[in-house]
């Protein structure tokens, strides 16, 4: 039989019964471990296997810190996943526009794009161009019958619901990342459904 094994002698895990491979050596039989990081922990020495205790721990210890960065990777992508679903399902109550209450969206997209329409509007103002800002309930069509002063009341409600969210999201990342254990990492909510109330589906 022949087994291959690296420049320290240990084994690589594979091996042939019959026929050649390289870096293989002549042996009597190969280790046993169903699991592989312990079966590649033998060490081929004086025509024998021998298990490298201190070896094999070092590599667990090493393959678990590389987990752990890796789910804390994934952890912390799914929970600004989780914020950005939360925000493209709840809606903001206000009155900002012609004092009437309706509801608006508050997706990142919606942010960016309020944020602009502001700055465009408060531009052409100070140029002395003739601009007529609009926007929109959610739901509903742009109406071009807004001013900078409603879209500036819009945002700042806007900011002060969406600011604790992007917050809450921050605290999970820094708890992800003072995990210790994969134990620990998995007992971190990263779920934004108790925000204000369970399941809720409304920011006022």
């Amino acid at each position: 039989m022949k087994a291959v094994i690296d420049k320290n002698r240990y084994f690589t895990g594979n091996y042939a019964e019959v026929g050649e491979l390289e870096g293989s050596v002549e042996v009597e039989s190969i280790p046993q471990e169903t699991d592989r990081l312990k079966r590649t922990s033998y060490q081929y020495a004086d025509g024998e296997w021998v298990f490298d205790q201190a070896y094999y721990q070092k590599r667990l210890e090493e393959g678990q810190s590389e987990e752990l960065a890796r789910i804390k990777a994934e952890r912390t992508a799914q929970s600004k996943q989780n914020l950005k679903q939360y925000l493209e399902t709840c809606k903001l109550s206000s009155t900002c526009h012609k004092g009437i209450e309706k509801q608006y969206s508050m997706t990142s997209e919606k942010q960016q794009h309020l944020a602009n329409m502001i700055l465009t509007a408060t531009m052409a103002a100070q140029a002395g161009i003739s601009y007529q800002p609009s926007w929109n309930a959610a739901g509903e069509e742009c109406t071009y019958d807004w001013t900078i002063g409603e879209l500036q009341q819009l945002a700042m409600e806007m900011e002060g619901a969406v600011r604790p969210l992007v917050s809450k999201q921050q605290r999970m990342e820094v708890s992800i990342q003072e995990a210790d254990s994969l134990d620990e990492l998995g007992a971190i909510d990263i779920s934004f459904e108790d925000q204000e109330e369970a399941n809720a589906e409304e920011i006022k």
